[in-house]
């Protein structure tokens, strides 16, 4: 019983997520879009496309393209954090997620 403890919420989370026990993005069994389709709707996004019309675009709905624009949903990609937006990137993110679009293409 030497690997059990007492611990915080917030502790429990990241030890979840340290030891694996958590799937995210395109691991989990729930997920509908891919890491590159995220993408896509980030750069959709840069160009002026609005979450409703790429709801006609992918097979999610607009809400849900709100949660990935606002890092609710997806962060780990986009490296959005919750309550940020997408139109708050800098510079650099957008050409490293640029970058990795290309390569993934």
């Amino acid at each position: 019983l030497s690997n059990l403890r007492w611990d915080t919420h917030v502790r429990n989370c990241v030890d979840r997520d340290r030891n694996g026990g958590f799937y995210r993005g395109e691991d989990s069994t729930k997920s509908i879009l891919t890491a590159g389709q995220v993408k896509n709707v980030c750069f959709l996004r840069l160009f002026g496309a609005s979450p409703y019309q790429m709801s006609n675009w992918f097979p999610i709905k607009a809400r849900s393209i709100y949660e990935i624009l606002y890092g609710i949903n997806w962060a780990n990609v986009t490296g959005l954090t919750p309550g940020s937006s997408l139109c708050k990137l800098s510079t650099n993110r957008i050409n490293e997620l640029h970058e990795e679009l290309r390569r993934t293409a």
